[in-house]
This record gives structure tokens, sequence and C-alpha cells, in this order.
């Protein structure tokens, strides 16, 4: 079975811990070290690592003074475990429907939500696809001019808009650096705060905060040297197995939502903060690698398979955080791609419907055709080519994609 994600960490993890031990006899800060890596990386002077990008989401809640009956605009195709997170603030919640070309907020269907009360708009960049970030910003402020915009970049590190990095647009951003997300550092996430007003209030709750306790961090250890093994034996495929079945799919899930709302903002641990530094270094060769492989997709895979792909304003925007291809029948191809042991991911494997209804209905839409290939950079050229010639054998049989 090829796995659809790989969440080794580029160029291996055991290699850190020799750099680390020196680094603690030295007394090394490295959440500076990461920090200063990167304001130059985004050319922006307040960024700030946190434990986790749920962290840095509460913390612009805290430092903005939410208050209840405050709205907050969020897109229905988004992770729905995070809006218990946003009413624990006293946030009133406003669902909008995306754009099925960008797969973030629809402009027009957004403004038409803005009301007196509405204080927040969550601009995420889907899977690392953006759209026109200037016009959706200019006419969003021009509605409502004290409406603060926060980026959602947990897909989108690295990824531009106008050779601009996303995540320097909007009021604030946040980043998540989770072991599927682009930058893999075992967890944690990072702030950028775009508003001078907001500058200083920042840095003051920043500095008081603590660091993680050690237990944290060897858990994440434990936790990603586990998964990799998993993804290296059968056991994956029994595990997979497993979770086709509904009830425990739901279990599962159920598990998982609940540290969303009892998590503490703490800074970043200096371990996570030293991998974060030298991972931002090799940053670049590895998209280098991810986009080879795309290419290589795109020379295998037939034109009626590539034709409909989610797409954002311009073709150098992405960071290719996920390969994504639509279907009519996606959950007919993630079966089918099963048989032939290739993961495929669909619905709520890749993100969650909100709320229902007719006024959703790209979400609706986006939520049941779009699925995800294996996209990472250990995938071998064999492997790529049995993907390809798979699904191109799965569009001649479906032709209603």
């Amino acid at each position: 079975m090829i796995p659809r994600r790989d969440i080794k960490i580029y160029g291996g993890l055991f290699r850190y811990f020799f750099i680390y031990s020196r680094a603690i006899i030295f007394r090394k800060n490295f959440l500076l070290f990461f920090e200063d890596s990167l304001k130059k990386y985004f050319s922006k002077e307040r960024v700030f690592v946190l434990n986790s990008g749920r962290s840095s989401l509460r913390l612009i809640f805290e430092i903005t003074k939410t208050e209840k009956g405050d709205e907050i605009i969020v897109p229905n195709y988004y992770l729905k475990e995070l809006v218990p997170l946003l009413e624990l603030v006293n946030l009133s919640v406003v669902f909008s429907d995306i754009n099925s070309k960008h797969l973030s907020l629809d402009l027009e269907k957004t403004i038409s939500c803005i009301t007196p009360k509405t204080k927040f708009v969550i601009l995420p960049h889907t899977f690392g696809v953006c759209q026109d970030i200037e016009k959706f910003i200019s006419t969003v402020k021009n509605k409502k001019e004290d409406i603060i915009i926060i980026e959602d970049c947990a897909h989108a590190f690295g990824a531009e808009y106008k050779h601009k990095k996303l995540g320097t647009f909007g009021d604030f951003s946040f980043f998540s650096f989770d072991y599927i997300k682009p930058l893999n550092l075992l967890g944690g996430g990072a702030l950028i705060v775009n508003s001078d007003y907001y500058k200083k209030i920042t840095e003051k709750k920043y500095s008081k905060l603590e660091s993680p306790p050690k237990k944290d961090l060897f858990s994440k250890i434990f936790r990603y040297y586990i998964s990799c093994l998993i993804l290296k034996t059968p056991l994956f495929l029994a595990l997979k197995i497993l979770l086709r079945n509904k009830k425990t799919k739901e279990i599962v899930k159920k598990i998982h939502k609940k540290p969303s709302l009892s998590l503490e903002i703490k800074k970043m641990s200096n371990f996570q903060a030293m991998l974060g530094f030298y991972q931002l270094k090799l940053f670049d060769k590895k998209q280098k690698e991810i986009e080879d492989i795309v290419e290589l997709y795109k020379k295998n895979l037939k034109s009626e398979v590539l034709e409909k792909r989610p797409s954002g304003v311009n073709s150098k925007q992405s960071n290719y955080s996920l390969f994504l291809l639509t279907n009519r029948n996606a959950q007919e191809a993630e079966k089918y791609m099963f048989k032939e042991g290739v993961d495929v991911g669909i619905k709520d494997e890749l993100m969650d419907i909100c709320i229902d209804g007719k006024e959703m209905e790209s979400s609706q839409k986006v939520f049941n055709s779009i699925f995800q290939i294996p996209l990472y950079c250990s995938l071998r050229r064999k492997e790529i080519k049995r993907i390809a010639d798979t699904l191109n054998r799965f569009y001649s049989k479906n032709e209603s994609y």
C-alpha cells in the first residue's frame, strides 16, 4: 500500500539530537534564531513562534479582546473541530460558502455575510492554493473598515501571491508546523502580526508566555517514530481497513477533538525551534523535489484527469501542500485506488463541511468531488507511474468526471 502522506522530517530526525545536545551545553536559544530566520523569510519584523497553530489563533483573540456577540466569518469548507475553539472565546460563528476554483471564501458571499457585529474574517489558503487576496481584502475593508482579516496559512507555508509570501497580507496570519504540514517540526505554530496597532500588545503578551513542559516534546517524538513505523509495515494497511468502518472513524474523531479546547498558549519548545531553524534552510530544496514529482504526475496523467484540478490565481502561488484531483465519483475513485494498493484521501479526511444547506452548494460540491493522491519527497518514480496509470484506468472507465 502506497500511503498518501509521509511524515518524515526532511533529512531525518535522528541527527538533530546530536546538534541539540551541543546546543544545550552552550545554552543556545533557538527560539530567537528561528524567529529571526522567519522574519527574513517573510520580510516581516513581527513573527512569534508558539506551541501550535491553534495557540497562535487563540493569542490573536486575546490580543484583540473579543467580546460576546462579536461575529467571525469562516468558510463552510473548513476544519470543523476549530469551531468550538472560536465559540470558546465567545465568538458567534458565521459560515460563508467557498469558491470551487480556489477552495477559499467566495468574495461576493462573504460580503453578504458582513454585519455591524462582524469583527473577524478567517481567510484560509486551503491546501496551499490562494485567490486574488489583494482584491478580497480591499473589498472586505471597503465594506467595513475595522474588520480584522486573519490569514489561515496552515497549508500555505512557502506559497506566494505576486512574488510575496502568503501570510503577509492580512492583519494577522497563523501557521501550523504539524506532522502533515509543509514545514514539519513535530507540531508548533507561528504568528505574524502585520498590524502596527497590535505590535506592542503582542510583544508584551508573548514575553510572558512559558515554554511547554518537556513531556509534551517526548510525546511528540514518540508519536513521530510510531507513525513512521506504522507507515512502513503491514500495520498501515490493517489500520486503513479498520478506519474504513464508520464507527471506528467516529471514535477516532472524538478523541482527536478533545485537545483543541484545553490547549494552553505557550512558546515553542527550544528543540522544535532548532528543527525549524535548520529545516527552513532546506525548505526550498524540499519544495523543488515536490515540484519535480508534480511534473512527473502531469506528464503521466491524461489531460482529462488534470483539467479540473483546483487552481489559484496563478501557477506560481501554490506550495503543493497536497496534490488534488476532482471527480464526481471521488468515493468510487478512493475504493478503486485502495483495491490497487494506493491510499487516497476524500471527504472529511481532507476537510469538513460545517453546516448543510442550499446556500452552501459549492462547499458540498467540493467536499464530494475532491480527492488527494500521494505527494511527498520519498515517492519513487515507479510508484508515481503506478499511481498515474491506475488513475488513468479509473477515469477511462468513469466517463462522468
